[in-house]
């Protein structure tokens, strides 16, 4: 607070521990010298086709709303179940996220859009397959039928 931007005086809070520049942009760069442009443009591609695929996935079950249609390579839904109003389905995702962080099969997050809760996948894994998907769906849909609201 004390260097005002734009000045001439070095800014030691832009500066890593030892005082230099850090290298953030390193990795990127490494990266793209390594695999190339190409490789970059069909993980990303490959990351929207699985998010594209996973929305689908979601759909076929009739269990879930989409909040937000696959984007780059995340789609974020929610998990329905008959008899539960607003409050109790936004206890049920948390439920959901909490119970799968324990059991350790997938790593779904929630987000909040719109004032409700939502469970978010992100298909950037280059690893990840479609019974990836399908496994981690399912049991979604067992975590949050279990769920005492």
């Amino acid at each position: 607070q004390d260097v005002a931007e734009g000045e001439d005086e070095v800014n030691f809070s832009e500066r890593g521990i030892q005082l230099s520049r850090g290298l953030r942009a390193f990795k990127l760069w490494l990266s793209l010298k390594v695999f190339g442009a190409e490789a970059y443009r069909a993980a990303v591609e490959r990351g929207v086709q699985i998010a594209r695929e996973a929305e689908a996935m979601l759909l076929e079950t009739g269990r879930f709303e989409i909040v937000t249609p696959a984007k780059l390579a995340v789609v974020t839904f929610r998990l329905l179940r008959d008899g539960l109003d607003d409050d109790a389905t936004d206890r049920m995702q948390r439920a959901v996220v909490d119970a799968l962080l324990k059991d350790g099969y997938a790593f779904v997050t929630s987000t909040e859009l719109n004032g409700q809760t939502c469970l978010r996948f992100c298909t950037i894994n280059p690893r990840i397959t479609n019974e990836d998907l399908a496994g981690t769906i399912k049991i979604i849909i067992r975590f949050g039928d279990a769920a005492s609201l």
